[in-house]
């Protein structure tokens, strides 16, 4: 496989000179130590362990003529040091190790409308609140205008509907998104709007199916909103964003023979989160302070969550998670926080964070306390990043937090350090 990508990249880039087709490539290489103690963060005995990793990404960009556009993003060899992913088998993982987790075309019309379709970035918009950022198939529309920015996006989550069978209407079990956006401006103020409709089909190893059922027409609608603005007025600088989910599953009860043999319930629910960050700069140095706030729903038992993407520490995201609902940071709590940000020179860069947060969270859907009911905790995160050339850096940062799950628990506190060199181009 990396052979045969190696001679096509060969000849893609051969038939372009000879046909002026213009090719942009740019990526990073970097390798990271790591030192974790207290993994989950709640430990009352903390165990603690290292290791080394290293990343290749890299982004082509294709303009066969001033109108098309390809772009490929691919990663090789994203993993750890050591002779994974099969003990005794080369350390380099094998020969198949390359990921496209992009790759998608676009179209831009005499008009500047332009058509984008293919395995494209999404998942984010606004600020990186609520934001997962990550690849779906999408086909889009996008434009400008002279009220704004606007597009309209198909997204593909699941695809059974090929997988239909006598008995099984498999159309039923996609899972389908529709959305439109918005982005304009008023003086130094820009806003973001973005309305969004999915069909998510329920599979039977599906977490969205309560009872783990396979019901046809068994779907989970959800209508989800996003109002985000930012801007700057002199040394000031602010961003805000609003986020809600309803969630709608129409449930089938489970029949045998006519005989309802499993109930399975209809649920309605709705969370939201909200979000702020003031900032001033001064100089080399940037000051300032946020919060975020995850609602949490009792009858359904969810949160809203914050998004893998969003978080100013170093550990919470890295390592440590916050919620029952959580994806990658935190889950139906307010966090509270303060960092700074300064440039020493043009080589080294310091950053500092302290943030503070409680969760929201109450009972389940069946009735009993949720874990996370009366949770609080605090993250201290230093971090810097020195500039050895142009495109190579070096950089170091630690992290000290203490959660406590329920007011009679007193875990060990959890750490994370790390240093990390890289390679832009």
């Amino acid at each position: 496989m990396k052979k045969l990508f190696i001679i096509a990249l060969a000849v893609l880039f051969a038939t372009g000179a000879a046909y002026a087709v213009e090719y942009d490539y740019t990526g990073m290489l970097n390798t990271r130590g790591t030192y974790l103690d207290n993994p989950s963060g709640i430990q009352d005995k903390s165990v603690d362990y290292s290791w080394y990793d290293m990343e290749f990404d890299s982004t082509l960009n294709i303009n066969p003529t001033d109108k098309t556009l390809i772009r490929l993003r691919f990663e090789i060899h994203d993993q750890n040091f050591g002779p994974s992913p099969n003990p005794g088998s080369d350390p380099a993982g094998g020969d198949d190790n390359i990921y496209f987790n992009r790759a998608w075309g676009k179209y831009t019309f005499d008009n500047g409308m332009s058509t984008s379709f293919g395995l494209m970035s999404g998942g984010a918009f606004g600020t990186a609140f609520g934001d997962n950022g990550d690849s779906y198939w999408r086909v889009r529309v996008d434009g400008a205008a002279g009220f704004g920015n606007w597009g309209v996006i198909l997204e593909k989550g699941e695809e059974v509907g090929t997988e239909a069978t006598a008995d099984w209407e498999a159309e039923k079990d996609d899972t389908d998104a529709y959305a439109v956006y918005l982005v304009t401006k008023f003086g130094d103020i820009t806003l973001n709007f973005l309305a969004k409709y999915a069909q998510v089909g329920i599979l039977a190893d599906s977490p969205n199916n309560p009872g783990g059922f396979e019901n046809e027409g068994a779907d989970l609608d959800l209508i989800a909103g996003v109002v985000a603005a930012m801007g700057s007025h002199g040394s000031i600088g602010w961003e805000a964003e609003f986020m809600f989910k309803d969630y709608t599953f129409d449930g089938d009860d489970l029949e045998e023979g006519g005989v309802v043999v499993a109930p399975v319930p209809d649920e309605d629910y709705t969370i939201y989160g909200l979000y702020g960050n003031l900032w001033y700069t001064m100089d080399a140095a940037k000051i300032g302070g946020y919060g975020a706030y995850g609602s949490w729903d009792d009858d359904a038992g969810a949160g809203f969550d914050f998004g893998a993407d969003f978080y100013f520490g170093e550990g919470v995201g890295e390592s440590q998670v916050v919620g029952t609902a959580n994806n990658g940071t935190f889950s139906a709590v307010t966090l509270l926080g303060l960092y700074v940000d300064y440039s020493v020179s043009d080589a080294l860069s310091l950053y500092g964070n302290f943030s503070y947060w409680m969760s929201n969270e109450d009972e389940m859907a069946d009735g009993t306390d949720s874990p996370w009911k009366d949770a609080d905790g605090y993250e201290l995160t230093g971090r810097g990043a020195y500039k050895l050339a142009d495109n190579v850096t070096y950089s170091a940062g630690a992290a000290y937090g203490e959660m406590t799950p329920d007011k009679g628990s007193s875990p060990d506190g959890y750490v994370r350090a790390f240093h990390k060199i890289q390679i832009d181009f």
